[in-house]
């Protein structure tokens, strides 16, 4: 009746003001199922699940940034405080012995490569928000990848690093910017896995379906991520409290800017655990093939 209809829709108006003042755990009340005011109660009950969604996202994010920032804070005053302190040690050099004064020079140079890693990471991340749009040049993965286990040799020479490669692998993309998720894994392997242990890089073209992707897997022998650890490893604002992540320093945005980068490619990344005890990192990109 028009009467019911009228209290239907001054419910309505009730429901809508609260959740204008902020009550969004209200929701509207239903109505007549078919009916324009049935119609018009559950698609205001959807924005309102919406927009409760997006809000919580919102804080969420907020929360991520504070929770971000705090630890960039706290990871570039770690090395800030001990090159003060080897500054103020080398400023009395004249009552160090040689060996005092190479340590000290050496931990300076550490603490300072340490700091301009986090720096370049952070720096490299606000241009990927900026510049999501990437280049679609024909990029030889085989080439890069030879490169980077090449440069893993050259850098720590008592790694022993199993190279498989595919030639020919093709990739559409930006070679700097896949040279620079390699140069991030190799980070990753150098902080977090003794010298002495070995690294596999294996890479093929698997086609299935009428579609190929290059498939690169890298293993280590390092402390691995836990299963359950390994969504927070990529994320953003992630941040690990276990062995791998504090060891040496940094807090996982070379796998943050990994993850956007191959997301970038159209591709995946995964994490697993190795055959050789520790992480498994596993990249699929669309292929190219003749």
């Amino acid at each position: 009746s028009t009467r019911r209809a009228l209290r239907t829709v001054d419910a309505m108006i009730d429901s809508a003001s609260a959740i204008a003042d902020g009550e969004l755990d209200r929701k509207v009340p239903e109505a007549q199922p078919g009916t324009e005011l049935g119609r018009l109660a559950s698609a205001l009950n959807i924005m309102i699940s919406s927009l409760r969604s997006s809000l919580r996202a919102k804080d969420e994010s907020e929360q991520g940034m504070r929770r971000f920032l705090g630890d960039a804070s706290h990871e570039l005053r770690t090395p800030l405080t001990v090159i003060k302190g080897y500054g103020e040690m080398l400023k009395d050099a004249e009552n160090l012995d040689p060996a005092q004064r190479s340590r000290a020079i050496d931990r300076l140079n550490a603490e300072s490569a340490r700091m301009d890693t986090l720096i370049s990471d952070l720096l490299r991340l606000s241009r990927l928000d900026q510049h999501p749009v990437i280049s679609a040049d024909l990029v030889d993965l085989s080439s890069v990848t030879s490169d980077f286990a090449q440069d893993l040799r050259d850098q720590e020479v008592g790694r022993n690093v199993e190279l498989e490669i595919e030639e020919d692998v093709i990739v559409r993309g930006d070679e700097s910017l896949l040279r620079q998720v390699l140069a991030n894994i190799m980070g990753n392997i150098r902080r977090h896995t003794p010298v002495d242990s070995p690294v596999r890089v294996r890479l093929s073209l698997d086609e299935a379906n009428g579609s190929s992707n290059a498939h690169l897997v890298v293993d280590d022998a390092g402390p691995g991520i836990s299963p359950e650890k390994r969504e927070i490893a990529v994320a953003r604002f992630g941040r690990l409290e276990e062995s791998r992540s504090r060891q040496g320093g940094g807090f996982g945005l070379g796998l943050s800017i990994v993850s956007q980068v191959v997301a970038l490619h159209g591709g995946e990344l995964k994490l697993g655990s190795s055959p050789l005890g520790g992480l498994r990192l596993e990249i699929l990109i669309p292929g190219v093939t003749s």
